[in-house]
């Protein structure tokens, strides 16, 4: 397991934008100095995925997520570090950090569950990234994945779009498409990174498509599917071939 120490990269490259932006002559001390500071530590994280991929600590900050010590440490602890360099399984020719969408996975914020509920409440109707409905107007709203926080503390790797040529297939071999080290997303981080995703980059993935998740509620497999305008919207279907439906992938969270 690689470290990698997210506040010290991120100052790292503050630091150098600020230098950049000055002559030699009128750069603060400081500014060079604490460049000088971080190279100097050698960080031993082989890569790091890029900026507009990646929803991290001072990401969550901007939404006034506190952290408390024990979770700062786990978040310097970067799971995914070798391989994001890695060629991708499902583009030819490009790198794991071009094509997936890394988020830090909280349980509870500021003392209450991350539900997808919860996530209304954080994202409301009035701007973008936003859902296309909301609370008891949501099908879903008395639904258990809809009002659980699932899952444990840590960064996660997920395929920012659909799997390639997954439409017009039924789960089955939708799932079977994936290679060893995927699962399909569950709903919540797949919600998690369309709104994410957009919060970053100004638009949505899978836009005019459905990507279907691993949880099944009221007898339907649950997809998430996105719209310029309309935002985030939970649906549920069942397992027959769509030329809409494709599937969601998750890179399996190590052991």
């Amino acid at each position: 397991m690689s470290r990698f120490d997210v506040d010290q990269l991120l100052a790292l490259r503050e630091a150098e934008r600020a230098f950049e932006k000055r002559t030699g002559r009128g750069a603060k001390k400081e500014v060079q100095a604490l460049i000088n500071k971080i190279r100097s530590e050698k960080l031993s994280a082989p890569a790091m995925p890029l900026e507009n991929l990646c929803w991290g600590v001072s990401d969550w900050a901007s939404l006034g997520v506190h952290f408390d010590k024990r979770q700062l440490k786990q978040a310097r602890e970067f799971p995914y570090g070798e391989i994001l360099s890695a060629p991708c399984p499902f583009y030819p020719g490009r790198t794991i950090q071009e094509t997936h969408f890394v988020v830090l996975y909280i349980k509870v914020i500021n003392g209450q569950s991350l539900t997808v509920m919860k996530l209304q409440d954080l994202f409301p109707a009035a701007g973008q990234p936003r859902f296309s409905v909301y609370g008891a107007d949501c099908w879903y709203h008395n639904h258990d994945f809809a009002l659980k926080a699932a899952g444990q503390f840590g960064w996660r790797l997920l395929l920012a779009e659909i799997v390639p040529n997954s439409t017009e297939k039924e789960y089955e071999q939708q799932e079977a498409m994936l290679p060893a080290e995927y699962e399909v997303a569950s709903i919540r981080l797949e919600i998690i990174k369309d709104l994410f995703s957009h919060k970053k980059n100004g638009y949505y993935p899978n836009e005019g498509r459905s990507a279907r998740c691993s949880d099944i509620s009221a007898g339907g497999r649950l997809s998430v599917d996105c719209s310029a305008v309309g935002g985030v919207n939970v649906g549920r279907w069942g397992v027959d071939a769509d030329w809409y439906i494709g599937v969601s992938a998750s890179r399996k969270f190590p052991a």
